[in-house]
């Protein structure tokens, strides 16, 4: 991606756009799974926040199929376009509480546009350095950390009309900058042969294995934060809880990640995330009220988001980045495909925690393999 000013300049211009975004996307996370919580009900919110997480997470196939067409090349076009999502924010208050995810699901493709190319331009900058892309990744935990008590502020104040009005209002600055940032004479080109090239680099045990530990971990996580809207009590404290605290105990953990994975190949470092996330949720689905707190509060997200992205990122070429980016965001959320059926199904914490621990033993499993046929490999 063209930004002006490679290196230092670059990468500061593009951690100040995905600080924005990240402020944005942290309060809407909040906001969302305690607005479905509020308007639905206990029962109806565990069941109904499957179909949320499918509406935010399905449009990302529509954004890789704008990648195949070409549309990823035009830089400064799509990130202008990306902008259109601040509108849909507002819109999740103002339909029946049933029908959120279509504002959702729209809105989700301009965010994809978004982050796809920001990431992209981030990993081609970063130069396959884990601990580069790490250092910059702290706006992520920094202004997640800030983000979720956005709501907690505004809900007194205007209700969740403001509140999602004002994550619409960031979500829109931190697109408009980022369309400002790229260079005009950027020409689409097809992604199609890159992805494809790029798919048979990266290996189908790898990426099956990807899907299907982010199969269970979005799933898992996502209900589960409805549990923890219900302990802590307060759509203040669940921020303060959920996002504040959680965030800023990842910013040492991010850099750690970072060198860790510079050191011992990020490729082992999943292999043990995941064996280690498997444990981790079943104790949580024990757990209620302090202890459960105290347990959400542990920082593994950033060893297993810098390790995934790092393996991808390192497995193609410099100028296949964007194309990283996508497929880093594709492992993250195409399982989510599957949600429509779990939610018909009727699905609740004790389901999705088999399914869970079944996807992040299975996923440890295949990754340790290839983790082990690529150590025996010679240089």
């Amino acid at each position: 991606m063209s930004f002006y000013g490679w290196g230092s300049q670059g990468l500061r211009l593009i951690a100040i756009i995905l600080a924005l975004d990240s402020l944005a996307s942290a309060a809407y996370y909040t906001a969302s799974r305690a607005y479905v919580r509020d308007v639905l009900g206990g029962v109806e919110a565990y069941r109904y926040i499957v179909m949320l997480i499918a509406a935010e997470t399905i449009p990302v196939v529509v954004v890789v199929a704008l990648g195949i067409l070409g549309v990823y090349g035009k830089r400064r076009v799509i990130a202008t376009v990306s902008s259109l999502r601040a509108f849909f924010y507002p819109l999740i208050t103002l339909v029946d509480p049933m029908l959120i995810v279509i504002p959702v699901f729209i809105g989700a493709v301009f965010v994809y546009m978004f982050f796809i190319n920001a990431l992209g331009a981030l990993l081609e900058s970063a130069r396959g350095s884990a601990r580069t892309y790490a250092d910059v990744t702290l706006v992520f935990p920094i202004f997640w950390s800030i983000g979720p008590l956005i709501p907690g502020v505004l809900e007194p104040v205007g209700g969740y009309v403001m509140v999602f009005t004002v994550i619409g209002f960031l979500a829109g600055l931190s697109s408009i900058l980022l369309a400002l940032a790229s260079k005009a004479e950027d020409e689409g080109v097809s992604e199609y042969p890159k992805i494809i090239a790029s798919f048979k680099l990266l290996g189908s045990q790898l990426i099956l294995a990807l899907l299907v530990a982010g199969a269970g971990l979005n799933l898992f996580w996502n209900i589960m934060i409805i549990k923890l809207y219900e302990i802590s009590g307060s759509l203040i404290l669940f921020g303060l809880i959920g996002g504040t605290l959680t965030t800023l105990l990842s910013i040492a953990a991010r850099r750690l990640a970072g060198m860790i994975a510079d050191k011992i190949e990020p490729l082992k470092m999943l292999t043990i995330i995941y064996a280690i996330y498997a444990i981790y949720g079943l104790v949580m689905y024990m757990l209620e009220g302090l202890p459960f707190v105290i347990l959400w509060l542990i920082p593994i997200y950033p060893f297993r988001e810098i390790s995934q992205t790092m393996t991808i990122s390192r497995a193609l070429p410099r100028e296949a980045q964007t194309t990283a980016a996508s497929i880093v965001t594709l492992t993250y959320n195409l399982p989510s495909i599957t949600y429509p059926i779990l939610y018909l199904i009727g699905i609740g914490i004790a389901e999705a925690t088999a399914i869970y621990t079944i996807a992040l033993v299975s996923s440890s499993v295949l990754i340790g393999k290839l983790a082990a046929r690529a150590g025996k490999r010679p240089e």
